[in-house]
C-alpha cells in the first residue's frame, strides 16, 4: 500500500461542521476520482461521523469506517486513566521512569541490562550493588512483590492493544488483522482470574464495563465481515449465530458496491456458503509467507465472482488514520511547536 498527502490547507478560521467537512471530502473525491475510493476513515468525532454518513449516502460505494486504532486507544485510555488500579500502577511505574531519566548513572546501568534481563531483576540488581541508588519510595516499591504483580496484570491486559497500535505501521495490515487484536484484548480481560485481592476483582469488573461500553459505540459489522473474508482467519472462533449477521452485512454492502438485483444477491449468498464450507474454488490453504489476501482471492477463479469483488473491496481498506495523525503532528512541530 502507498500513502499520499494530497493537500495541506489551513482551516483554523473555519467552523468544522459536518457539512463543511463533507464538502471538503467531496472536493478531494471529485478531484481524484470517486471510483478510486473504497472508504472514508476517521475517528468518532460527531462532525466526522455525520460527514462520513453524508458522503456514503451520496456515494454508496464509499463506506464510512471508524478508525479502529483510535477505538483501541480509547479502551486502553479507559483502563489506564479511569480505573483506580490502572491509574495507581501507571503512576508507580512512571516514578521509576522519571528517576532513571534524571539519574544518568542508574539510567545507564538500566539501559545496558534491560535487553538481557527483565526490568524487575535489573532494578533489584541495582539495589544490591547500591542500596541507596533509589529514593526510599522507589526502594519500597522495588521490594514489594505485589507492585510487580500489579504491573504484570496491567501489562497483560494492555498487550493486545499495544500490538494493534504497532501493527498499524505495517503496510499489509487489513481490517481483519487489527480487528483480531480487538478480540484478543477482550479475551485477555475475560481470562484474567483475579486473586482474592479486592482491587484485582474491581479492576476486572471495570475493564469489562469499559470494553462493553466502547464495543456498543463501535459499528463492528464491517470488521466482522472482513475478518470472515480474510483467508487466514475465515471467521475462526466465531459463534454460529454470527454467520447470519455476516450474510446480512455482506448483502447490505453488496447493494452499495455491486448490484441491487435479487439474482445477484442469491449468487453472492451461494458463494459465501461455498467459501464457508471450503468448497471449490475456496478450498486452498492461505500461505501467509508467500501471498497476500488479495492474491489469494484473485486466484479464486469463478464466473460472476461477486464474493471476490466484495472481499477485495473490504480487504483493501486501511482501517486507521494513524499515519495521517503522524503527518499532522510533524507539520505542527514544524510550524509552531518546535523547541529548538
Amino acid at each position: 500500500k502507498k500513502q499520499y498527502v494530497y493537500s495541506i490547507k489551513d482551516f483554523s478560521n473555519e467552523s468544522h461542521t459536518a457539512i463543511f467537512t463533507a464538502d471538503e471530502i467531496e472536493k478531494v473525491l471529485l478531484d481524484i476520482g470517486v471510483d478510486k475510493f473504497g472508504a472514508v476513515v476517521s475517528d468518532a468525532a460527531s462532525a466526522m461521523t455525520l460527514a462520513k454518513q453524508y458522503i456514503s449516502e451520496k456515494y454508496p460505494g464509499i463506506l464510512p469506517i471508524r478508525c479502529i486504532a483510535h477505538h483501541i486507544q480509547l479502551i486502553c485510555n479507559d483502563i489506564i486513566c479511569k480505573t483506580s488500579f490502572g491509574k495507581t500502577v501507571l503512576q508507580q511505574c512512571q516514578s521509576f521512569v522519571t528517576y532513571f531519566h534524571a539519574s544518568h548513572r542508574s539510567g545507564a546501568i538500566l539501559c545496558n541490562e534491560i535487553s538481557l534481563l527483565n526490568v524487575e531483576i535489573c532494578i533489584k540488581q541495582i539495589l544490591e550493588n547500591d542500596n541507596f541508588a533509589l529514593t526510599s519510595e522507589l526502594r519500597n516499591l522495588a521490594k514489594n512483590r505485589q507492585f510487580w504483580t500489579n504491573a504484570e496484570v496491567l501489562a497483560k491486559i494492555l498487550l493486545p492493544g499495544k500490538n494493534a497500535i504497532k501493527m498499524v505501521e505495517s503496510k499489509s495490515t487489513t481490517t481483519a488483522n487489527v480487528f483480531l487484536f480487538l478480540i484478543q484484548m477482550a479475551n485477555a480481560i475475560n481470562i484474567f482470574e483475579p486473586n482474592s485481592l479486592l482491587q484485582h476483582i474491581e479492576f476486572r469488573k471495570q475493564c469489562i464495563q469499559f470494553y462493553n461500553k466502547r464495543w456498543k459505540e463501535f459499528d463492528i459489522k464491517t470488521y466482522l465481515l472482513a475478518y470472515f473474508l480474510h483467508p487466514k482467519y475465515r471467521g475462526k472462533g466465531m459463534k454460529t449465530l454470527i454467520f447470519h449477521e455476516i450474510l446480512c452485512t455482506a448483502l447490505e454492502i453488496w447493494k452499495k458496491i455491486g448490484s441491487k438485483s435479487v439474482t445477484s444477491a442469491n449468487i453472492l449468498i451461494a458463494q459465501i456458503k461455498k467459501y464457508n464450507a471450503y468448497e471449490a474454488p475456496y478450498k486452498f490453504t492461505f500461505m501467509e509467507e508467500i501471498e497476500s489476501p488479495q492474491t489469494w482471492w484473485l486466484g479464486c477463479k469463478l464466473e460472476n465472482h461477486h464474493l471476490q469483488k466484495l472481499a477485495l473491496h473490504l480487504l483493501a481498506i486501511t482501517p486507521y488514520s494513524a499515519n495521517c495523525e503522524r503527518i499532522f503532528s510533524v507539520l505542527s512541530w514544524i510550524t509552531q511547536k518546535r523547541r529548538s
